[in-house]
């Protein structure tokens, strides 16, 4: 026998908790329209209090029911349910943050992550931007621009001429000269070509009569001509640097 509503009985009334956390849910399971309101702004911000509050009532009047308590069965499990739902959900967010706190680098990672995901032809050149290394530029080496310019002969102010071969960046020359004591000296240069700088060494050895090996290092500078190579040298035991140019014979 279904009972009638026109009076509501004893123990109807009261707070809903499953029509207040499952609001149009709740809603539309129990027939009552009217929490279909919580979707409309503003009035969806009060609605989910006026169903806390007048769910029950609604429920009873709008479906029937064997007893009241069936009724009250049925409506503690909605309030079971909503409870439980919220908080576990709650319970959920709470342990998502805490991971975040406890854990961001991994928090970081995961981000980068979805946002390199290749969704839009935008992201993927960001990505691709941000990650990959640029190529170094390359400028040609300044060999290329004196390559064998230095080859052939120089006239040298501190000994007789100078022959110079270049092959790419590698300087290699050979000379000779008497010095004071009528002995000819037989010298050499080996150097690199560093812009319009050749940064090397030179030795000499007598060719003929007594005397000793000596050797050192230089430093020549290229004019913008071409024409003249102007530094310095120096013995190996010695720190003073002398004054060497050469001119293209």
């Amino acid at each position: 026998m279904k009972l009638e509503k026109a009076v509501l009985p004893e123990g109807i009334k009261g707070w809903s908790w499953g029509a207040f956390l499952l609001n149009w849910i709740w809603a539309i399971s129990n027939k009552t329209w009217i929490g279909l309101l919580c979707f409309v702004p503003v009035v969806g911000l009060v609605m989910p209090f006026i169903l806390g509050f007048k769910g029950r009532e609604w429920a009873w009047e709008n479906n029937s029911w064997e007893s009241v308590d069936h009724f009250n069965r049925v409506q503690k499990k909605w309030s079971t349910w909503g409870v439980g739902l919220t908080l576990g959900f709650m319970l959920i967010g709470a342990l998502g943050a805490g991971f975040a706190m406890l854990y961001p680098t991994a928090f970081e990672q995961q981000t980068v992550s979805v946002e390199n995901t290749p969704t839009s032809q935008s992201v993927e050149v960001t990505t691709i931007t941000s990650t990959s290394t640029p190529a170094p530029e390359t400028t040609p080496a300044p060999v290329a621009i004196l390559a064998n310019h230095l080859s052939g002969t120089w006239s040298s102010d501190i000994v007789n001429d100078v022959t110079l071969e270049q092959s790419a960046n590698k300087i290699t020359g050979h000379y000779e000269y008497d010095d004071d004591d009528s002995v000819t000296q037989s010298g050499t240069l080996d150097g690199l070509l560093e812009g319009n700088v050749i940064k090397g060494k030179w030795q000499e050895h007598p060719k003929n009569g007594k005397g000793k090996s000596v050797h050192g290092d230089l430093e020549l500078t290229m004019s913008s001509d071409m024409k003249t190579l102007q530094g310095w040298y120096r013995n190996e035991d010695d720190a003073t640097k002398e004054t060497w140019i050469m001119v293209r014979k």
